[in-house]
């Protein structure tokens, strides 16, 4: 059996979608906040703070998102790998313009103390549009030119503030290396909305060392930390989020006629660094879901399966448009864990509405099948394909009731992971090539459920910085798993972690629609609305203890096809790309991501 091509069958899931998240989140009284039509998304409008009528709503940090030019093969893409923001972070002393530049006495030397600071790289394109950085408000913007203190020097469109000293002990490291202790400052006024900023070598000053940015709020006031929620004594950037705001990001239950889930509330998205805090939530949950008009319900169907949990981190959402359809997809889909060796079914859900007027055409939520858990063989480009199933008896006899049915008849439904000790007493009969980052991690699954796809691959899931292996094809469940690549090491060729957070999705010629549906009895069941079991192989009568609630319109069909990625770094929209495209997925950004992801 050849499975060296992708495996998968499709399970969907819908929710409604609204384009009027896009639209701004409501700015608090008196702040001048920018339009959020310079971006595809706007994630104030999730914030949990930011929600309900008449309610104080914190002010964020300056900062909205940021983002360098940094390869010349993806020139429309800007990167925060090189980059950090840090709201306060700002450690500049003035200093005389007199070499050695002592620092000034008095408040005077304190002037830029505490404004926000915004590290850069010192590389990239040679572009005027090299640096993008979204601000909510008016503000001051100063550039901190590394070693150019001459009482001379001029850059055109700024007003030279004088000479910048930091403390040694001040300097933060950022991509391996610490800044320029003395700095020449340029400063202007800049509107709310997307700043660009030239490259270091177009500013005509031979500034060789690049420069970083430092931010005030208008009229160079130093900017203020945005008031904790209630309930948390402080929340301070650049460090992990509290608790207690991370369970703040909850959306309620959807469906009133469902007594099972009254009352009930359900984690839901958020994004990897907190939009008014900039504190750090350690993982990821994808796209923003900017389509939909509430936001996804994480852990619903698990609910609804015998009160099943499902890791909150390992929930991934894939917000896309097709045709004139918009769609949100999310799987269950963690690299952290030795469940998912063995775990046959993983939440798997799909929104589809109209792009143009929002309405909702489905909203399917199912346990998807994912099938049995193998491994690359080390002859894996020979013919036959050995097929090394990870994970004991259970993957064993699944395989080998898959291949029962012949190959072209057959969902294909696997999970590929990578198997290896870490140490010289590895497994040799896995394919070893690309260690110690590994193989993608090839999630293909699905059961069909009202779908069908050209070749019943259905849709897969590309995971090209996973983050763990199982140490041998048996896997045990109480084995402690291999990490891969999770730190830094240039010897090995590891210079950006995995983080699970690199992910592409391909589908196989997928169409949606009822007539496509399994199920007994769906016929006469009237409307957009039905009920089915939690893996969707039976229908309900009616909303249960075991009953989930799905969304589907007669007589419409969606269609998926090809393959999608990320094509910048913060939550947007996945754009379709060739076949050959390996850039795609997001970011880790500022590395907050912890390896628990």
């Amino acid at each position: 059996m050849d499975v060296s091509g992708r495996v998968a069958t499709v399970l969907l899931y819908a929710t409604a979608v609204a384009v009027a998240l896009l639209a701004a989140a409501p700015a608090p009284a008196g702040a001048n906040y920018a339009n959020p039509a310079d971006a595809a998304f706007d994630v104030y409008a999730h914030h949990p703070l930011w929600q309900g009528a008449g309610a104080p709503k914190p002010a964020p940090v300056l900062v909205r998102y940021y983002g360098v030019k940094l390869n010349p093969a993806k020139a429309f893409r800007r990167y925060t790998r090189s980059s950090r923001y840090f709201p306060g972070g700002a450690k500049f002393r003035l200093a005389s313009d007199v070499f050695p530049n002592p620092v000034l006495d008095g408040p005077t030397a304190r002037r830029f103390v505490g404004w926000d600071l915004l590290r850069l790289p010192y590389y990239g394109l040679n572009a005027y549009d090299w640096a993008e950085v979204s601000l909510h408000r008016n503000a001051r913007l100063c550039l901190a030119l590394g070693d150019r203190v001459e009482p001379g020097l001029r850059v055109a469109g700024y007003e030279r503030a004088g000479v910048g000293v930091l403390a040694a002990a001040d300097a933060v490291e950022i991509d391996g290396g610490p800044p320029t202790l003395k700095v020449g400052l340029f400063c202007k006024d800049v509107k709310a909305g997307l700043v660009r900023l030239p490259r270091a070598t177009l500013l005509n000053v031979n500034a060789e060392f690049g420069y970083d940015v430092l931010l005030a709020e208008a009229g160079g006031v130093t900017p203020t930390r945005p008031r904790p929620p209630p309930g948390v004594r402080a929340v301070w950037p650049n460090a992990p989020c509290p608790d207690r705001l991370h369970e703040l990001w909850r959306t309620g239950d959807h469906d009133p006629a469902d007594a099972d889930t009254k009352g009930k509330t359900w984690r839901t998205w958020h994004p990897q660094i907190d939009p008014i805090y900039w504190c750090y939530y350690g993982h990821d949950h994808g796209t923003a879901p900017q389509f939909q008009s509430v936001p996804p319900r994480l852990g619903y169907t698990a609910w609804k399966n015998g009160r099943q949990q499902e890791t909150h981190v390992g929930f991934k959402g894939y917000g896309l448009r097709s045709g004139n359809d918009n769609y949100y997809i999310t799987v269950h889909a963690s690299t952290s864990e030795v469940r998912r060796i063995r775990e046959r079914f993983h939440t798997t859900t799909l929104a589809a509405s109209s792009a143009t007027t929002g309405e909702v055409f489905a909203d399917l939520s199912c346990k998807g099948d994912f099938g049995f858990t193998f491994a690359l063989a080390a002859n894996f480009r020979q013919s036959p394909t050995t097929i090394l199933t990870v994970g004991g008896a259970s993957q064993a006899r699944l395989y080998s009731q898959v291949a029962q049915t012949p190959f072209e008849d057959r969902p294909k439904n696997a999970k590929r992971v990578n198997v290896w000790s870490g140490g010289p007493n590895t497994d040799r009969a896995v394919d070893l090539t690309d260690l110690p980052r590994g193989r993608y991690e090839v999630w293909d699954g699905g059961i069909n459920f009202c779908s069908r796809s050209a070749h019943h691959k259905g849709m897969t899931v590309d995971i090209k910085d996973a983050l763990t292996a199982c140490p041998t094809r048996e896997c045990p469940v109480n084995s402690r798993l291999t990490p891969l690549a999770q730190v830094v090491d240039p010897s090995q060729g590891v210079f950006t972690p995995n983080r699970a957070v690199r992910r592409d999705v391909l589908f196989d010629s997928v169409t949606v629609g009822r007539d496509r549906c399994v199920l007994d009895g769906l016929a006469g069941v009237r409307g957009k609305v039905f009920y089915t079991n939690a893996k969707c192989t039976e229908l309900r009568s009616g909303p249960g203890r075991d009953a989930v609630r799905q969304v589907l319109k007669p007589g419409w069909t969606g269609f998926l096809g090809g393959k999608y990625g990320s094509v910048e770094s913060w939550y947007g929209m996945y754009q379709q790309v060739a076949e050959n495209d390996e850039d795609g997925g997001f970011e880790n950004i500022e590395q907050s991501l912890s390896d628990f992801n």
